[in-house]
């Protein structure tokens, strides 16, 4: 795996000396785009061995607008598109190429596999229905970040001294650089935690964002 900005070396013509993933690298061109070096940290470029995936969702009730293009449910995959559960749903997606998502409805145990790929790009409510898209990821172990935890739950927490612009470990007097991701309240899950692990295995701090307001006749 190439990672942005390591020594890479082509051969091509006009190519990065740096493994970068610009703009115009496309997945749907990946056998050809792959080659450049400007492409080589692309995620289309990574070898599928190293790669897995998850299913990520915008919270209950929340589904793609667009209904997108259906994709049958496996004949051989555990359940039906009428009566799955949602590890059910979620392997029979695996097993079919085509389908990238899928719309599960919790209450009826019904699964709607689809071809659409990444986050819709709008959502609309439906109660008892959700929309899940497939987002990969490189190969990680939740186990090995699990690891790097030397948290004590006897112990008190650690926390943070302000001196001026710096914050401090209260600890060891180091300076701390804090870097994370903004959570969205109403689209927040538990599952969102380990889906951060494997995306940020970095990332330190965690702020949770709540927008509300009150509509004015």
């Amino acid at each position: 795996v190439m990672e942005a900005g390591e020594f890479c070396s082509s051969g091509l013509p006009h190519d990065s000396d740096t493994a970068a993933c610009a703009s115009w690298c496309s997945a749907q061109e990946a056998y050809h785009h792959c080659g450049f070096c400007k492409c080589r940290a692309c995620l289309m470029c990574i070898p599928p061995e190293e790669k897995t995936h998850v299913y990520a969702n915008a919270g209950p009730s929340s589904v793609a607008c667009r209904p997108g293009t259906d994709v049958a449910y496996p004949q051989d995959a555990a359940g039906s598109d009428s009566d799955a559960s949602l590890e059910d749903c979620k392997i029979a997606c695996d097993t079919v190429d085509a389908c990238m998502s899928f719309f599960y409805s919790t209450s009826q145990r019904k699964c709607s596999l689809k071809a659409e790929k990444g986050e819709p790009d709008r959502f609309c409510t439906k109660p008892e229905w959700t929309t899940y898209w497939r987002v990969e990821l490189l190969q990680q172990s939740l186990g090995s970040v699990s690891s790097r935890d030397d948290s004590d739950p006897s112990r008190p927490p650690r926390r943070l001294q302000v001196h001026g612009g710096k914050l401090l470990d209260e600890q060891s007097g180091a300076e701390l650089q804090l870097h994370g991701v903004n959570f969205y309240l109403d689209y927040f899950e538990v599952q969102d935690l380990a889906l951060l692990r494997q995306m940020l295995p970095a990332a330190n701090v965690v702020r949770l964002v709540g927008v509300f307001w009150a509509d004015v006749a």
